[in-house]
């Protein structure tokens, strides 16, 4: 009854097929036009920029522009000139001992009449550089401040045991012209400690940069029970505690794979020490000068309660 319903439309006029045009490009000429852009080879431009990243990367950075070096104005220039001459003339130390190295690349300047300095004695020059140096072991740096606090600008042993009562800024120009920052301190790992005098040799003993922050790990028991998440931090901590002093961990030469086992390693003592320890005891460091001062909580570092990795340094670099 509704069979038309399946009956397929008659078309009444016959299909046809739509006309296409092909494009193509390659027969368009563009002429000369030419596009401002740079197309940048970035390996190419990583090359010549390789040097400068590298340099101002470094902290420390002396060039011969920093290098002072001056003969007083009656004192005619010897061939060859010497270390003592220069010291003669006034020079410092570490100005001297370059100027000799790149001598084409530092100009001896002469001073004008009437301005002619005294002499930088040898022993002057010596204590002036024991002095430095041991700033860097004891506290992490060299100093050229201007003031003689003893016991704050001055070392209690400086002052007290080598006479040494000027300010750290006078000790600094008898070893360098230029600010005291421009030299890297690592130069302290290649001196024999064992050639000092004894008295020094005692004193370095008893601290050094970087190694104060383990006074209470070393002096002190932690409160107990030590919480069992704690546990095995504390004998990571005790572990550097009782290792030799070594140049690895010492603050001016500190290898930096350190902070990648660790993270900040004075940072994360610090908060262990708030957590094991009681603050008198921790008072009492202070006070006899085990530990510098009461330590300050840094929420932002966390490294110390995954500590599982105790602390085994080279034997080769010990300090001592």
């Amino acid at each position: 009854m509704f069979s038309f319903l399946l009956k397929k439309p008659v078309l009444t006029h016959p299909r046809t097929m739509a006309q296409v045009t092909s494009i193509d490009f390659n027969n368009i000429s563009l002429g000369n036009i030419s596009f401002r852009g740079l197309d940048i080879n970035l390996q190419g431009l990583a090359n010549q920029l390789q040097g400068y990243v590298t340099q101002g990367s470094k902290r420390y950075q002396l060039s011969a522009n920093n290098i002072n070096v001056n003969r007083n104005h009656s004192a005619p220039q010897p061939t060859p000139v010497t270390l003592e001459w220069l010291l003669n003339q006034g020079n410092a130390l570490f100005d001297s001992l370059i100027a000799l190295a790149i001598p084409a690349q530092v100009t001896i300047g002469v001073r004008p009449p009437g301005q002619d300095i005294q002499p930088n004695t040898p022993d002057s020059v010596a204590k002036a550089v024991f002095f430095q140096y041991f700033l860097i072991l004891t506290r992490g740096s060299m100093s050229d401040i201007p003031t003689t606090r003893v016991g704050q600008d001055v070392p209690n042993f400086l002052s007290n045991i080598l006479g040494c009562n000027a300010s750290p800024l006078i000790y600094a120009r008898l070893v360098c012209s230029f600010g005291v920052n421009l030299i890297d301190p690592g130069w302290v790992r290649y001196i024999t400690v064992t050639n000092l005098g004894v008295e020094a040799r005692n004193r370095l003993g008893l601290g050094l940069a970087g190694y104060r922050t383990l006074g209470p790990f070393k002096l002190l028991t932690p409160n107990t029970p030590i919480p069992p998440a704690l546990q095995r931090p504390y004998e990571v901590a005790q572990s550097m505690a009782r290792a030799n002093p070594n140049w690895d961990f010492h603050s001016a030469t500190r290898d930096p794979n350190l902070l990648n086992t660790y993270g900040p390693i004075n940072a994360n003592l610090s908060n262990l020490a708030l957590e094991l320890f009681d603050h008198n005891d921790l008072q009492g460091l202070v006070d006899n000068r085990s530990l510098f001062a009461i330590p300050v909580r840094d929420n932002r570092v966390v490294n110390y309660r995954t500590w599982n990795v105790d602390y085994h340094p080279d034997p080769t670099n010990d300090i001592f």
